[in-house]
């Protein structure tokens, strides 16, 4: 199906890897992950933000810098920046930080803490060059301009650099962000609360997944006002 198109041509090898006992290491579960290369960037609802790379005849060590999202990762995208050597990170967070309970007589095995970062309805944006020292670059610059949460987001790559980042949020709207200016370029208006949003790889177009079930695909050049085509997911049908 699409999975087996998608990879056509290419030959896959997947590899059970161990993280070294003395690397960084989330305490709980991954929430998403986004591959550059050789390099895997993790984000979980511990709020942390790690890339790790394979040595070359040992396990995974993690690449400094962590990042710090202030939030629950709901979800990230990774790609090289159109500086060489260095990557670009965008992501969406929860308000709420789920962590371990350091606590062996609460009951249950988490708690849930409130973050110190800004609300969920903002996209956070890094560019930083791994295993830096600059711990500055552990700290984002912030997409402002959704008025809900952001539940998704997406990078557009021009000549393999990231140039754009997409977000879906559930104030009814997908936006598209210029990255070289940290600014938005444009919003598109949904009548319902959007799940997701994905650039088309190498070209101008952008899919997007709404509660309606309905999944809409943008030709960015033509018209941000409508899409050119609607995709119902029925039940039943």
């Amino acid at each position: 199906g699409l999975a087996r198109d998608c990879v056509r041509g290419h030959s896959l090898r997947f590899v059970r890897a161990q993280v070294g006992v003395l690397s960084r290491q989330h305490e709980g579960p991954i929430s998403a992950i986004a591959v550059v290369g050789t390099t895997f960037v993790t984000g979980g609802p511990g709020g942390r933000i790690l890339a790790f790379q394979r040595l070359p005849r040992g396990p995974l060590s993690v690449v400094s810098p962590e990042l710090l999202p202030g939030g629950a990762v709901v979800d990230l995208a990774a790609a090289s920046a159109e500086v060489p050597g260095k990557m670009v990170v965008v992501a969406s967070c929860s308000h709420n930080i789920v962590a371990e309970k350091d606590n062996l007589f609460d009951s249950g095995s988490k708690r849930t803490l409130a973050s110190k970062g800004p609300d969920s309805s903002v996209v956070r944006l890094w560019s930083m060059r791994c295993n830096s020292t600059d711990m500055d670059q552990a700290h984002p610059v912030y997409l402002i301009g959704h008025a809900g949460p952001v539940t998704g987001v997406s990078l557009q790559q021009n000549g393999g650099r990231a140039a754009f980042a997409a977000s879906a949020s559930g104030d009814c709207t997908a936006r598209i962000w210029d990255l070289s200016a940290a600014a938005e370029v444009v919003a598109l208006e949904h009548r319902h609360e959007v799940t997701k949003a994905f650039f088309v790889p190498g070209q101008t177009m952008l899919v997007t997944r709404s509660v309606d079930r309905a999944t809409r695909v943008w030709d960015l050049r033509s018209s941000t006002r409508r899409p050119i085509c609607i995709v119902e997911d029925r039940p039943g049908g």
